[in-house]
């Protein structure tokens, strides 16, 4: 239509509206009738099989449900294969809760397409305590088959995807010990608000979906956590409060960060300023034109003005920070040169473990306390120094003799 620009326009407007519909429409109206009755919804609207084949801002439809949900599955091979989704999956619920202001992060948990009866707790527990620090507070078991008699084991299951969870696998009596853990980690784990450092704004556009956790672009060092956020709730939900972005629930982030592309609707950047002049900082390269055909050509102007007056001389290479009434704007300084400067050393971190070690973690804030879960997802025991930002405090547990 006209030119190939005007055509990427008219798609991008295009494409953003299917997201909405689908958003309103779709799962926002079974949000509404389900209200009617009663009850709840918690779809796994996000994915994780959505990305090749549908037109959605994921984390706008994931804050529709009253319970965001993802999914992560059991590895293919043991004991050491790859944990396939939850790194995006769980990440993108799991931000689409923090910044919506839900307490669940929910998950199908423990999927499979491997061969019958090969899991058991053992090659679990890694899996769940990967998803726990991915963002996950509650499992949901894929999947327990209902049993109705007593003689006939090992009973009756479903041949196709998911771990087997029923009173008739050999382990299920010892399960106990396992089931009550998920329990305990999943009871803290819902406690309290996420700490995070960093809010990645990933855009206006559709299809948007969440990159898996340590893909963000620009990277954020190891020990620093962080939520991504879209176009709805940074224009309705996000206020700068003593220098931090905050949202109504008590979510709040040091650094916006913005994605790495050059066009954004007049709407945003004025709100960018706001929050700038506000006390915010953010990170991320000036906006050269807006995205669609609103208002087009004036649009492109309007971004291009208020880019100067937040960007004024910073190119991110010469000058690389300008700052604007109480905040200011970065391009071109690593993430993690923008945090320690501003005395924020990482969250977690650990030192003298053992090449290859896998320690993750994550961390939230319940009142006074903070509450820090831990993990060695290595198969192989494991001793470090473990080293945490909080200062002046000490674990609440008791000490032991032994």
């Amino acid at each position: 239509m006209d030119s190939p620009e005007i055509t990427e326009r008219f798609l991008w407007d295009f494409r953003r509206t299917l997201s909405d519909c689908i958003a309103d429409h779709y799962y926002g109206r079974l949000r509404e009738l389900s209200r009617e009755h009663g009850m709840g919804i918690h779809p796994e609207s996000g994915g994780p099989c959505t990305p090749v084949k549908a037109c959605i801002d994921a984390v706008q439809i994931l804050g529709k449900s009253d319970i965001p949900m993802g999914e992560f599955w059991a590895r293919k091979t043991e004991p050491a294969g790859p944990i396939a989704w939850a790194d995006w999956s769980i990440k993108q619920a799991a931000s689409a809760a923090h910044i919506y202001g839900k307490r669940l992060v929910q998950a199908e948990a423990f999927t499979t397409m491997v061969p019958d009866w090969e899991k058991y707790p053992f090659v679990l527990k890694d899996i769940g305590d990967h998803a726990f620090c991915c963002g996950v507070n509650r499992a949901m078991l894929c999947f327990y088959v209902h049993q109705p008699y007593l003689d006939r084991l090992p009973g009756y299951q479903w041949e196709a995807a998911g771990t087997h969870f029923d009173r008739n696998i050999t382990w299920w009596p010892m399960a106990h010990a396992w089931l009550t853990y998920l329990a305990r980690c999943q009871f803290l784990l819902q406690q309290g608000l996420f700490v995070a450092d960093a809010c990645y704004f990933y855009g206006e556009g559709a299809p948007s979906f969440v990159p898996a956790r340590g893909r963000m672009t620009p990277p954020l060092p190891p020990g620093y956590d962080y939520d991504v956020c879209n176009a709805e709730v940074l224009l309705t939900r996000m206020a700068v409060r003593d220098g931090r972005l905050v949202l109504p629930d008590g979510m709040s982030y040091r650094l916006l960060v913005l994605p790495q592309r050059r066009d954004m609707s007049p709407v945003v950047i004025r709100k960018l300023a706001d929050l700038v002049v506000a006390g915010a900082t953010v990170v991320g390269p000036r906006p050269a034109r807006a995205s669609g055909l609103a208002d087009y050509p004036q649009c492109d102007e309007a971004v291009r003005k208020l880019a100067d007056r937040l960007w004024g001389d910073c190119d991110g290479k010469a000058v690389r920070e300008h700052k604007i009434g109480k905040g200011r704007i970065v391009w071109g300084k690593a993430l993690g040169d923008v945090l320690l400067a501003d005395g924020l050393a990482p969250d977690f971190g650990y030192r003298g473990a053992q090449q290859g070690a896998r320690i993750d973690h994550i961390h939230r804030r319940v009142g006074e306390a903070e509450v820090y879960f831990v993990a060695n997802l290595a198969n192989r025991g494991e001793k470090a120094e473990c080293l945490f930002r909080v200062l002046m405090r000490r674990p609440a547990a008791k000490e032991s003799k032994e």
